[in-house]
């Protein structure tokens, strides 16, 4: 990609994340029983930035000259994995939220899952968060590559997230009620 090319591509996946990090920040903020479209919406704008810098990172790492086998699969794990984590984590959180939205916009679910809910948001923030201040660095502007440091604090965060979203589905499929 030419740097203009490459500089369009970073402002659209930064847009697009950022949109949906404001609408989940909106979400944390308001109790009310239809709050499952605005989830829906946050989750697919950052899942939509996020396949794209995925894409983008994939790029840089092929594009890198010394990129064997043995290196892309440890270039790839420790730069794209966080992104794949959160990815899936965000595929299954649609899936609960569209194919629950009923019994969510209804309010017949436990208290519980309000709470997984914002903790498990909050959780997509701070992974987030570490993962831009590992791209703000030197060494991914140049070689596309994040510090092992952010990659593992990120990993950390997206497995605390995976059990918070495990809890989430066990409210959802056993502890609503139907009235």
């Amino acid at each position: 990609m030419a740097k203009s090319q490459e500089e369009v591509f970073q402002i659209v996946y930064n847009g697009l994340i950022f949109v949906g990090m404001i609408l989940s920040i909106v979400a944390l903020f308001i109790d009310s029983k239809s709050n499952a479209n605005l989830y829906i919406s946050s989750y697919t704008f950052i899942s939509a930035g996020i396949i794209l810098l995925i894409g983008f990172l994939i790029h840089k790492i092929l594009k890198s000259p010394n990129a064997s086998n043995a290196d892309f699969f440890s270039a790839f794990l420790s730069n794209v994995g966080p992104f794949l984590l959160l990815i899936g984590i965000l595929s299954f959180m649609l899936y609960l939220v569209i194919s629950f939205k009923n019994k969510i916009d209804s309010g017949t679910l436990s208290d519980g899952y309000a709470l997984f809910s914002k903790l498990s948001v909050v959780f997509i923030l701070i992974q987030l968060y570490i993962t831009y201040n590992g791209m703000k660095t030197s060494n991914f502007k140049e070689t596309g590559s994040i510090s092992k440091i952010y990659g593992s604090f990120s990993y950390l965060v997206g497995v605390i997230n995976i059990f918070i979203v495990a809890i989430m589905a066990t409210i959802l499929f056993y502890f609503s009620t139907d009235g």
